[in-house]
């Protein structure tokens, strides 16, 4: 779907969104997106007439199975090597508790002052098994009806959706702002994607809109109630929503849950908050 701005196409269980000067690519299971970057740059120098790169961002929680994973994801070790190939330049972080639900973040500065951007993330694991029995076929109809059922209709209403309820089960969620075009806010996006089972139990909300900020945050832990979770905010000092980092950072607990962690990354003109928060359900 487009909103004459933003371009957003759902991939099965991964997100792809273009507009005119970005790029987001996410991806699930064992895909491998860094292989692609040689013809990604080559397109967006043939197709787009860009000479040069403003931001870089990589960034992923720590794997499930890493065993699983192909060459370059075997290690975040591996994965900077590669993109310090690619782009011969760069830094990469690991933040959190390595041996568990940690944060890896792969960053490349520019050279000119970073244009104001954000990108909020949260990741939840242990997801409540009666509310996601709605990411079943056989409790609802389609995404839509997913959708609807859950709550994520409610999340940012003046975006449009586009959704995909798997067989039997799973769900993912693309989301833009309707008719944006020539607009700073129509490069707003939001993403949803949900692995139900309780064995693996899963979702990933992100989104870069101005809505950002702890209300939305309780509203998608509502949805899912899961039994812990990652939250991330990257924001430029440009953005009008950098402000949110002394937010995140006061936040010692949010609702049931309590934060275990706290960590910030800054360089010029950016800054990176993780934390991650355990439920306490006694």
């Amino acid at each position: 779907m487009t909103n004459g701005t933003m371009t957003a196409y759902l991939l099965s269980d991964s997100s792809l969104f273009v507009d005119r000067n970005r790029m987001i690519l996410k991806t699930c299971g064992t895909t491998s997106p860094l292989d692609c970057l040689p013809r990604l740059l080559q397109l967006a120098s043939e197709e787009a007439g860009h000479s040069s790169m403003e931001r870089v961002l990589y960034s992923r929680k720590s794997f499930q199975e890493p065993g699983l994973q192909p060459s370059p994801h075997r290690s975040c070790g591996e994965e900077a090597f590669r993109l310090r190939e690619v782009f011969s330049a760069g830094s990469a972080y690991t933040m959190g508790p390595s041996n568990r639900d940690c944060w890896h973040f792969f960053h490349v500065d520019s050279e000119v002052v970073p244009a104001p951007g954000l990108k909020l993330e949260v990741m939840m694991m242990d997801l409540d098994q009666d509310l996601v029995k709605v990411f079943h076929q056989d409790v609802s109809i389609d995404g839509p009806d997913a959708r609807k059922r859950s709550g994520i209709d409610k999340l940012i209403p003046e975006m449009k959706m586009d959704d995909f309820l798997f067989l039997p089960f799973g769900y993912s969620m693309n989301g833009i702002l309707e008719d944006a075009t020539g607009t700073s806010s129509g490069h707003d996006y939001m993403t949803i994607h949900v692995t139900p089972q309780e064995s693996c139990s899963y979702a990933s909300f992100e989104t870069n809109s101005s809505s950002a900020g702890l209300k939305l945050v309780n509203q998608v832990l509502d949805i899912f109630q899961p039994g812990k979770f990652i939250m991330s905010f990257y924001a430029t000092e440009a953005s009008d929503s950098f402000h949110l980092h002394q937010e995140f950072k006061n936040c010692l607990q949010i609702q049931k849950w309590k934060r275990n962690n706290l960590q910030i990354c800054n360089n010029e003109g950016w800054e990176l908050t993780y934390a991650n928060f355990t439920g306490n359900f006694i």
